[in-house]
């Protein structure tokens, strides 16, 4: 626990109404949160997650097959990792 928010439990336990917002007592909140607004939308990170989910998945099943038709060793361009 740090200084300031011992002292915003104060505030709240002894005089609720002269306590300070959140962004009063820790200013880099407020820099974090718009900082965050400007970087890459929610849905766009869900979107590359799953495209890369989905490669791995790709990548396994070709494995799979290569695995089944008797060829047991690794070769990577055979499973096209590489490719993007």
């Amino acid at each position: 626990m740090d200084h300031k928010q011992a002292e915003m439990m104060a505030f709240a336990l002894n005089d609720p109404s002269k306590m300070p917002s959140v962004e009063e007592a820790y200013p880099f909140i407020k820099t974090a949160t718009s900082t965050s607004s400007d970087s890459v939308p929610e849905w766009k990170r869900d979107q590359l997650l799953l495209m890369q989910q989905a490669q791995k998945i790709k990548t396994a099943r070709k494995f799979k097959k290569l695995h089944r038709k008797g060829e047991t060793t690794w070769n990577l361009k055979k499973l096209n990792c590489y490719s993007k």
